[in-house]
């Protein structure tokens, strides 16, 4: 019988690496022009641009999304983002079957204006923050993106 591992060494290091990132980045409270990163939509899309198992995606999604809004039941900002990560996932299995840099802002962009839209509305819409906080999403969306090329090439 075949020893099958609970994760794949790859995908371990890759979860553990955006959740070390993302509770940095959210700890340290960085923020550009008094504007916060959605950092929440960056570490799922994240997850479900790289992760290459479903259940490895599946618990570091769980995880890190109960790490962006602790609490002890599912919001609605929590749903988006499961959604939002299972959506990355799939897509890139069926979808664009590539992993470049401009799909992942793309979707990070898309899902920053759905996400706007849901819980922001159409009448608290601030052109200024919306622009600032989708620079920052695409700056630190490339961090994320290349520490999981790396890690992906360095342990694949």
């Amino acid at each position: 019988m075949a020893n099958k591992h609970i994760f794949q060494k790859k995908n371990l290091l890759l979860g553990l690496a955006f959740l070390f990132l993302f509770l940095l980045i959210f700890y340290l409270d960085f923020s550009f022009l008094n504007v916060k990163a959605n950092l929440g939509l960056i570490l799922v899309v994240s997850l479900g641009f790289f992760m290459s198992d479903i259940f490895d995606f599946l618990f570091f999604l769980l995880l890190g999304s109960w790490l962006v809004k602790f609490s002890p039941f599912f919001s609605g900002e929590i749903i988006f983002l499961i959604v939002v990560g299972t959506l990355t996932f799939f897509a890139l299995k069926f979808l664009f079957f590539r992993r470049d840099l401009w799909i992942f802002i793309l979707l990070v962009f898309i899902f920053q204006v759905i996400f706007w839209f849901i819980f922001g509305g159409l009448e608290h819409l601030n052109i200024f923050g919306f622009v600032v906080e989708f620079v920052y999403n695409g700056l630190l969306s490339c961090l994320f993106f290349f520490l999981g090329l790396w890690l992906e090439k360095r342990f694949s």
